[in-house]
């Protein structure tokens, strides 16, 4: 499981834990500028959303990351899959506004975003000159 720290307004010390199930909730509060209700609390304004490392590797929430910890996060590619559930969820909310479907935003609706264009390398454009 993946989880995020919400932070409440800009307010860097005081945080929400959320895991993956309520990023869409949370990333789709905080492009609105709404409220938002988690299993954990609730929050007026999000400040900022940023990835739990130390809840996702099931360290102690106070403990102070270190050089090799980050090693060992890099080396499990956890740093990846948040970075990548992030991206990929606001893409889908991205999807959900365009298609005016904004009442499955943070429902994790399983949705079948279109494929993006696959980008020609620089080789391939100079061959088709």
């Amino acid at each position: 499981m993946l989880y995020y720290k919400v932070f409440r307004d800009r307010d860097f010390t005081r945080y929400i834990d959320i895991d993956e199930t309520e990023l869409e909730k949370a990333l789709a509060a905080f492009r609105f500028g709404t409220s938002a209700i988690f299993k954990n609390g609730a929050l007026e304004k999000i400040g900022d959303i940023v990835p739990d490392y130390n809840e996702t590797m099931g360290w102690n929430p106070t403990y102070q990351l270190q050089d090799d910890d980050w090693n060992d996060i890099r080396s499990k590619g956890v740093d990846r899959k948040l970075k990548e559930l992030s991206q990929n969820t606001k893409e889908k909310i991205d999807y959900l506004v365009e298609t005016n479907q904004q009442h499955l935003i943070g429902k994790n609706a399983d949705i079948k975003l279109p494929e993006k264009p696959k980008e020609i390398s620089a080789l391939a454009k100079k061959l088709s000159i």
